[in-house]
């Protein structure tokens, strides 16, 4: 029996939305709860909800963690009590400045050419002689 959902969430938020413990809660397989969350759309939401939470307070921890925490005496910075982390800074500009021309982009063309004029199936005598090459070389 699906418990009410004031109830439900209550158990998400306890466990962090940890879908394994939410049903270790309620004494029910794992598979239950998505059933659960298939069926109602507002234990679905629940579930997001609290995933959003947890993935906004892991965000804040990469921050301090690409900043650093600075050492400041009297104003001004003497040092690190954590020297920033040059990955992380790289990794949340490159995700999260996409938008402001950060980060790595490819830039796929066909040169005005229909998409499947570049491809051409292969007939069986080349993927012949392609994988006695292949067993050559390799």
């Amino acid at each position: 029996m699906r418990p009410e959902i004031e109830t439900f969430r209550e158990a998400v938020r306890k466990h962090n939305g940890n879908l394994t413990k939410v049903a270790e809660s309620f004494g029910v397989w794992r598979q239950t709860v998505y059933t659960w969350m298939g069926e109602d759309e507002q234990y679905q939401a629940v579930v997001d909800d609290a995933r959003g939470k947890m993935f906004d307070s892991c965000l804040s921890t990469a921050q301090v963690l690409a900043n650093g925490i600075p050492n400041i005496q009297d104003g001004k910075i003497i040092g690190w009590i954590e020297k920033p982390d040059g990955s992380m800074l790289r990794y949340l500009m490159s995700t999260l400045g996409r938008r402001e021309g950060f980060g790595e982009s490819i830039d796929v063309t066909t040169n005005g050419k229909e998409i499947n004029s570049l491809f051409r199936v292969l007939t069986k005598d080349e993927i012949k002689a392609a994988d006695e090459q292949f067993d050559k070389d390799y």
